[in-house]
């Protein structure tokens, strides 16, 4: 009984020890993956021309704020990111408006995944300027359209 019962007390001490140390190498420097945050402005304007790949795992809209969690390769250089909206937009109730997320990875060639959140204001995207207005935003990349009301 006194030899069980040492297993099963030396059993729980070597995995809290695990649990910590798990832990404690999990924020070090060398971690495969980081998270970054980023405010950008959407724009009206031309098709951005060729992105560096990325994947969007997540949208919401919240007031004139449109949040993007991507996920990207990287960590040796600086990465860009802007947002491009079409300046026409089809005429349906609401109306939808085409929408482009550009990445630039400045020729970075190194391979840690980079999850960022995006938060992007984007009011020049609306239908009209006004409290209220609607506008499905059709973004590349992304399943569903996004519904958009102006405040």
């Amino acid at each position: 009984m006194k030899t069980l019962s040492f297993l099963f007390v030396s059993f729980l001490a070597f995995s809290c020890a695990t649990k910590k140390n798990a832990s404690t190498t999990g924020n070090n420097a060398d971690s495969s993956s980081e998270t970054k945050e980023l405010m950008i402005t959407a724009n009206i304007g031309e098709n951005a021309g060729k992105s560096d790949p990325f994947t969007i795992s997540a949208v919401s809209v919240q007031g004139n704020i449109m949040t993007l969690d991507v996920s990207y390769s990287g960590g040796c250089a600086e990465h860009v990111f802007q947002v491009i909206g079409s300046a026409s937009i089809a005429k349906s109730m609401p109306a939808i408006r085409s929408v482009q997320l550009v990445h630039k990875s400045n020729g970075d060639a190194c391979k840690k995944m980079i999850m960022q959140k995006i938060k992007v204001d984007i009011k020049a995207l609306a239908y009209k300027q006004t409290s209220g207005s609607e506008i499905y935003l059709s973004l590349q990349g992304w399943k569903d359209r996004i519904k958009y009301t102006f405040e």
